[in-house]
């Protein structure tokens, strides 16, 4: 009788785990697709920023970062696709594509970081070849 109300105890768990999951899942989701309808002119721009919250605080992994990243880049919002391209590089360190996204979102502003992304990207990634120019010395960090 124990080993079943402890069973029932853990599914009860498991299953709030599981729902919490997937309303984080489905707010970034849903906060993605408002940053892209933002840059395609279909929604309000005061849109974005809330929508670029809930990504930080729902979205697991570099992927959204990523991808908002490079929207927010092309709207000329460097330091802020900046800023999201650095969460992506600090919540997956070994991710060859968020520190291509830290070098090319850095490169004007940044140039320093830039570089220092770009050569991280190229040890991870050999043969992708860097968004900005290494220059002659690409020793260190």
């Amino acid at each position: 009788m124990l080993s079943r109300i402890l069973l029932v105890a853990v599914a009860v768990v498991l299953v709030g785990l599981l729902a919490r999951s997937l309303h984080h899942t489905d707010t970034c989701d849903a906060a993605r697709k408002t940053v892209f309808s933002v840059a395609a002119g279909g929604a309000a721009a005061s849109e974005q920023a809330p929508a670029i919250a809930r990504i930080e605080g729902n979205c697991r992994g570099a992927t959204a970062l990523i991808s908002v990243a490079a929207v927010l880049y092309r709207q000329g919002r460097d330091a802020d696709a900046q800023r999201l391209a650095q969460k992506a590089v600090d919540e997956e360190p070994d991710n060859a594509t968020a520190w291509n996204a830290l070098a090319a979102t850095a490169a004007t502003r940044d140039p320093a970081t830039a570089r220092r992304a770009a050569r991280r990207q190229v040890a991870l990634s050999p043969l992708d070849p860097p968004v900005v120019k290494l220059g002659a010395s690409t020793s260190g960090p």
